[in-house]
């Protein structure tokens, strides 16, 4: 199934498929889905970030984990999430995320705080800024050898 969401002048504004069938992700205006909670998101973040270590979201999110601080208010699962599908939007379960949060969701964990977070693409590009403008330094060694050039 597709969910098509329509502006207020009837044009089509996007369409997502959902890879679970819900229907709070097929129309999530409804009163009765501001409690869903996509199902997953944990297992998620926590199986692509031990693949992606350097994304910024996935630093976030172990530096949450090692600290135990996932009630803090920028460390709450979905947030990293939101952040995560930002960056790689095209992975699986960020479908999902289209789907449940557009403009008009009445899905309360849409509007979970997210931090400003560069994306993997930014970040490579501000650190081999510094590496290339800065006196030699060690740390920099990755970035004139590797995937930065």
């Amino acid at each position: 199934l597709t969910a098509l969401f329509v502006s207020h002048l009837g044009l089509l504004v996007f369409s997502c498929t959902p890879t679970i069938n819900d229907p709070c992700l097929l129309d999530p205006t409804p009163r009765n889905c501001s409690i869903y909670k996509l199902p997953g998101v944990y297992s998620f973040l926590n199986n692509s970030c031990s693949m992606m270590k350097t994304m910024p979201s996935c630093t976030v999110f172990k530096i949450c984990q090692d600290h135990a601080l996932s009630s803090g208010e920028y460390c709450q699962d979905f947030g990293i999430f939101k952040e995560f599908c930002n960056d790689m939007g095209n992975m699986g379960l960020c479908q999902d995320l289209l789907c449940e949060c557009p403009t008009d969701s009445s899905v309360l964990e849409c509007s979970i705080k997210t931090l400003p977070l560069p994306t993997s693409s930014e970040m490579q590009k501000l650190v081999k800024n510094i590496c290339d403008t800065s006196s030699p330094m060690a740390e920099c060694e990755p970035c004139t050898t590797h995937q930065y050039n």
